[in-house]
């Protein structure tokens, strides 16, 4: 009799100890705790293309400048739960591929970016939770060719001491452009912007492979002229 209590008690010794070891598992799977602090988050990057013309239809091949904003609120924490949930326990770093980077910050949403050049960038993102680990993650967007190719650039010395430039354009787009701006660079430095408006003129708009002439009077500058097409708008 004595030998069945004992052998009752550690039985129900035993089932105390498995109930006991269940529930702190359970606890720990409802509070989203591991006790260790120490597992690593997972990193997710959206990508949204945010610029009018594409949003309106008119820029369907994504020509650059291109502005995007990007999020890493879908990213989650250690144990699966979304980051938005405890923003403040996290860090964010990123590398928009295009030389703009964001150091280790509460940049879950940072500001938009221009991507101004044809070309496939690399966005990559670390997430960094506090007492925890660091995950990165690389998304990959491409920004299609410009509107216009550069055909023809060149200048001449002025009497005033000033250059006449003249800049050959050609649309290459599929669109009739009714505004197009060129960029003027001298070794890298911004120097002028020159654009043309056709609305109301004769013709009113730029054809796909039409070409135009465009001119303006620059300053001397030093280095080599270089430029570049800049923002257009297409014909609805």
């Amino acid at each position: 009799m004595m030998l069945q209590n004992r052998w009752g008690c550690v039985v129900l010794v035993g089932i105390f100890a498995i109930l006991l070891l269940s529930g702190c598992d359970l606890l720990d799977e409802i509070l989203g705790q591991d006790g260790g602090g120490s597992g690593a988050p997972t990193a997710v990057i959206r990508a949204e293309v945010s610029d009018d013309l594409v949003n309106a239809g008119m820029n369907p091949d994504h020509r650059p400048p291109l502005r995007y904003q990007f999020f890493a609120s879908d990213s989650r924490d250690s144990h699966g739960v979304l980051v938005t949930a405890s923003a403040e326990h996290f860090d964010y770093s990123w590398d928009f591929g295009n030389g703009i980077t964001l150091d280790p910050g509460g940049y879950a949403t940072p500001p938009r970016i221009f991507y101004m050049e044809e070309g496939v960038y690399d966005v990559t993102l670390t997430v960094t939770e506090w007492g925890g680990g660091t995950d990165t993650v690389t998304e990959r967007i491409t920004i299609g060719e410009p509107w216009l190719s550069i055909m023809a650039l060149d200048w001449t010395e002025r009497s005033d001491g000033q250059r006449d430039v003249t800049i050959g354009v050609v649309n290459q787009s599929s669109q009739p452009l009714k505004t197009f701006i060129v960029r003027l660079a001298a070794n890298g430095v911004h120097l002028r912007d020159v654009g043309v408006d056709l609305t109301g003129q004769v013709p009113d708009r730029l054809l796909p492979d039409g070409g135009y002439l465009m001119t303006a009077i620059l300053s001397p500058w030093v280095g080599e002229l270089t430029a570049t097409s800049h923002f257009c708008t297409p014909w609805e």
